[in-house]
């Protein structure tokens, strides 16, 4: 079916379900290993290789006591590639075909690939159904110096608009 026949056919979504995709995939785009902690079992996500990290400019502004303080300006990410318009979803099947410009294709759809990434990358960038980071906080399991040895869940952030 072409483009054309899809944005013309009487259904007026295509579900990504049609397409018979499997659970969607988890890739670590940190640079070391992610351990969730699940049914009583370590589950580990080694890097993949590749890093999604926030490029970041700093300025000397000061300091205390000698300590130089700075002035953080984040800049952009690096290392995500770009998602589609309508979805925000990096793996759009209908991205590539051109008909994310169409209301409706894929805008509920939910991601084929989860990527884990830091929290500041999360929070650049909340409303990437795509990427989630570790939570650190309070559930996490730790070892007896309070060390993070895995963690129970993972987290999104809320967008400020």
């Amino acid at each position: 079916m072409s483009g054309d026949d899809l944005r013309n056919s009487k259904e007026s979504k295509v579900k990504l379900s049609d397409l018979e995709v499997k659970p969607p995939e988890l890739v670590n785009l940190t640079p070391h290993k992610v351990t969730v902690f699940k049914g009583g079992k370590m589950i580990e996500f080694e890097p993949s290789g590749k890093v999604a990290r926030v490029k970041v400019r700093q300025e000397v502004i000061g300091e205390v006591n000698g300590i130089p303080i700075v002035r953080t300006e984040l800049e952009k990410i690096e290392g995500l590639k770009s998602v589609c318009a309508n979805c925000r979803r990096v793996d759009c099947p209908y991205m590539k075909m051109e008909l994310a410009k169409v209301a409706g294709y894929c805008e509920d759809q939910e991601p084929i690939t989860i990527f884990i990434v830091s929290s500041m990358v999360t929070m650049m960038v909340p409303k990437r159904k795509d990427l989630v980071s570790p939570d650190t906080g309070p559930t996490a399991v730790r070892d007896s110096a309070g060390n993070v040895v895995a963690v129970r869940r993972f987290q999104i952030f809320n967008s400020a608009d």
